[in-house]
């Protein structure tokens, strides 16, 4: 079976902000099918488009434009029962551990960890922290 990588957030921030070079290599050294997105990710994207439409309206179908461009050749992996469950588990360490993320990140990772995937970021130092995920920084 093929590896497995999850685009974290700013995996794709990058995408959308500057035309990373190195993160488009490994995008295309990589089959689509084995590329993924965490629907929270999906979820902060959004969000980030949103915020930015409040101050900058023109920009939003723009940028809408440009998630949906992101989004068009990879699954976007839902949240279930095998994610909570992780949740609960990474939290849980990482919080007993005095070194506790932010929820959403913590959700991502989980979703990671639950998929046996490798995530893809360019925030390697707070998930390394994270007990059983596998993390690449595709720079």
């Amino acid at each position: 079976m093929s590896r497995v990588y999850l685009l974290d957030t700013t995996v794709c921030l990058d995408l959308l902000r500057t035309n990373a070079p190195g993160i488009r290599r490994k995008l295309v050294a990589h089959s689509k099918s084995t590329i993924g997105l965490s629907i929270v990710t999906v979820c902060e994207l959004q969000y980030g488009i949103e915020i930015r439409a409040v101050h900058h309206p023109l920009l939003r179908a723009r940028e809408e434009h440009l998630l949906r461009m992101i989004l068009v050749p990879f699954d976007v992996f839902p949240l279930d029962h095998r994610v909570v469950a992780a949740y609960g588990k990474v939290r849980a360490h990482l919080v007993q551990a005095g070194q506790p993320i932010g929820a959403l990140d913590t959700l991502i990772a989980a979703q990671a960890v639950s998929l046996g995937a490798v995530l893809v970021t360019s925030n390697r130092k707070e998930f390394q922290r994270v007990p059983g995920l596998q993390v690449e920084e595709w720079r």
